[in-house]
């Protein structure tokens, strides 16, 4: 298959797709409770350029479509309305998995430079505001947190001050900056493996200080997420340096696994309901997609999610909860729940399989396992922002990464013998 091939133009998008995906807020309103992120903007322009290759135009058209085509099945067996607003969102979502496949392709090996920058950036950054200024009572940059769509931190930053003083940089909340730098740390770590280039000093330091803050922000993924990436840094190293790493990896581990225990005998203190309201918010949400067969097969519908909770279509009565449940925590659930099992958990299996998939640096796959880990816990039970940039972009970056290797390996396939050449 002909490969694609950019110019200058696409480069510079690509980078500014990268810089854009940990900044949510650099957004445009759209309506009151939405926004139009520009990496999301970015995105289109290289979806555009990428729909050139038949990969990428059909990868675009099946999970794009697929809330359509939900609803037309579902039009006729229910009386449920179909969503305009809701559908333009899911493809405003959506975006980042192709757009991400079109930024590898175009940057190749520069990427690991870019989300070296964008860690360092955003896990500085967090730092900043959480040494600095909320342990001293203040939420720095209120003027910065101020698109519709997200937490109304303006409104909150007295609570936040006083009482939770948790980091999340310039993300809505610390669950989606801990689930966001989690997966980025991974992405350049499996990167630098796809593209066999050793991990430099400068991006130790970045994944250093991304372990740190996600510890410090108390988000579900700090469980799990610096274990995780620690082990995969030092795999590459084993066969090198294994006598230094018997010694150093045992302390390490030892440190990462304390600050999760610090995190989880934190987050289940009985004072913070945040995990009581998030889990059952979930348990609420496969209770009814398990209650009618149309919706376990069609979904409610793009956008429904949060009207059913709200109107007790969605009952959630029975479960303990600090407030009224607005939505369901997870956005891979309402994936599944919007568009029911034939249209949402397809995609759901098709981007894992992208993330395993394209870990090619052992049979047992390790770091592509670890990645999936990271990526499924941060979308499934710490963000509840379809709008995160990476729970979509990161498939499509692993999805680009198999594709790079794939023609790599084509270019050093040995060509037929001469002799064989002249004969036929």
């Amino acid at each position: 298959m002909k490969q694609l091939s950019f110019n200058r133009l696409d480069r510079i998008v690509a980078v500014a797709l990268i810089i854009s995906s940990v900044l949510p807020y650099f957004a445009l309103p759209l309506g009151v409770s939405t926004n139009v992120p520009f990496s999301s903007i970015f995105g289109g322009y290289l979806l555009i350029r990428g729909c050139r290759d038949r990969r990428i135009f059909w990868l675009s058209a099946g999970v794009l479509l697929a809330p359509f085509l939900a609803s037309f099945f579902r039009m006729f067996i229910t009386s449920e309305q179909w969503s305009v607003a809701g559908s333009l969102t899911w493809v405003i979502s959506l975006i980042p998995l192709s757009a991400m496949v079109v930024a590898v392709l175009a940057l190749k090996s520069a990427l690991i430079g870019w989300l070296r920058a964008i860690l360092i950036f955003s896990a500085g950054i967090s730092l900043v505001q959480k040494y600095f200024f909320l342990d001293q009572g203040v939420v720095p940059w209120l003027w910065v947190y101020d698109v519709p769509g997200y937490a109304p931190v303006r409104l909150l930053a007295p609570t936040i001050a006083a009482y939770i003083r948790r980091p999340f940089g310039l993300f809505p909340e610390p669950s989606f900056m801990g689930g966001t730098l989690g997966i980025v740390a991974i992405a350049l770590i499996l990167t630098a493996m796809a593209f066999k280039r050793p991990l430099r000093v400068i991006d130790w330091v970045a994944l250093a200080l991304t372990c740190w803050v996600t510890a410090i922000s108390g988000s579900g993924t700090a469980i799990v997420a610096p274990f995780l990436i620690v082990i995969c840094a030092a795999l590459p190293l084993f066969k090198r340096f294994a006598g230094i790493l018997a010694i150093i990896m045992p302390l390490l581990l030892f440190a990462v696994g304390t600050a999760a225990s610090l995190v989880l005998n934190q987050r289940q203190s009985v004072t913070n309901w945040s995990w009581v309201d998030r889990s059952n918010s979930i348990i609420a949400a496969v209770r009814y997609l398990f209650s009618d067969v149309a919706v376990f097969f069609l979904g409610i519908g793009r956008g429904n999610t949060s009207p059913y909770f709200l109107s007790g279509k969605i009952p959630t009565n029975d479960l303990p909860h600090s407030e009224v449940l607005p939505d369901v925590y997870s956005v891979f659930l309402r994936v599944v729940l919007e568009n029911g099992v034939l249209f949402g958990l397809p995609i759901i299996l098709l981007m894992m399989f992208f993330v395993v998939r394209a870990d090619t640096s052992s049979k047992l796959r390790i770091s592509g396992w670890a990645a999936l880990i990271i990526w499924l816990i941060a979308g499934g039970l710490a963000i509840s922002y379809d709008s995160a940039f990476w729970l979509f972009g990161f498939p499509g970056m692993m999805y680009g990464l198999w594709l790079c290797q794939s023609a790599g390996a084509k270019e050093k396939e040995p060509g037929p013998p001469a002799q064989l050449d002249a004969v036929v």
